[in-house]
């Protein structure tokens, strides 16, 4: 479920992010042993790296790890960076989408 949201907030296509994410997980389970992301994985997962929110997203060492795998993946395909955290609202952290619909 969060996958999706997660993909759908990237600035990239959703099919670049879901399988640039994918080669980022990947590379986490198996404990570093990386899979290169699709051209433009890059600037997708600079982009999650950047917004992962210590603690409401998952503990400091499992965001600490995460980052890591992300950046080491992004690497891979390149040094395109994401857009910029915005200095004068956090609307790219709108939490309306992770909650349960009723």
């Amino acid at each position: 479920k969060h996958r999706a949201n997660i993909v759908r907030a990237n600035p990239c296509a959703d099919a670049v992010a879901d399988e640039a994410l994918r080669c980022a997980l990947t590379g986490l389970v198996r404990g570093g042993d990386l899979v290169a992301p699709p051209s433009g994985g890059d600037v997708a997962l600079r982009y999650i790296r950047d917004r992962v929110n210590v603690p409401r997203d998952m503990s400091l060492h499992a965001a600490r790890r995460m980052r890591t795998a992300l950046e080491a993946t992004a690497a891979l395909a390149g040094d395109g960076e994401g857009p910029p955290i915005p200095e004068t609202n956090r609307r790219d952290q709108d939490p309306r989408a992770f909650l349960p619909v009723s």
